[in-house]
């Protein structure tokens, strides 16, 4: 399992950090991490696929499981405690929202053909509206 986490959420909580950082350089620490606080947020690979097939029409999959070459965690997770503690933040969409917000932007491009970067500012704009009503 894996702390799935949407692109936006992740850049806007580091401009927030890299705001407050340059304004009072001497209270925050220098370095934390920006991801999701709820366990809610990791997802297994399998559960990303079954989310996939449910925002575009058709979409099949098939895993398959390799052996390892390596040695790897079944779950990782990033340790958010100083993004509550010093930003009073956290991220705005759940993994749900990351994964279906993202597979709208393959199905805007790759469907529609819709430009990359029209397709970028109109979730972009979903996404900053969404975050303002919920503040």
């Amino acid at each position: 399992n894996r702390p799935w986490q949407f692109v936006l959420d992740i850049s806007l909580g580091y401009m927030i950090y890299a705001a407050r950082v340059h304004e009072e350089e001497n209270v925050y620490p220098r370095t934390l991490n920006i991801g999701p606080i709820s366990t809610a947020a990791k997802l297994s690979v399998k559960q990303i696929c079954d989310l996939t097939s449910g925002c575009i029409e058709g979409f099949k999959y098939e895993l398959k499981v390799l052996p390892l070459r390596y040695k790897e965690h079944k779950y990782l997770s990033l340790d958010t405690q100083k993004m509550v503690n010093y930003l009073k933040w956290s991220p705005k969409y759940s993994a749900y929202m990351a994964v279906k917000q993202t597979m709208e932007w393959y199905r805007m491009v790759e469907f529609e053909n819709i430009d990359r970067s029209e397709a970028c500012l109109t979730l972009l704009n979903y996404y900053l509206k969404r975050i303002e009503l919920a503040n």
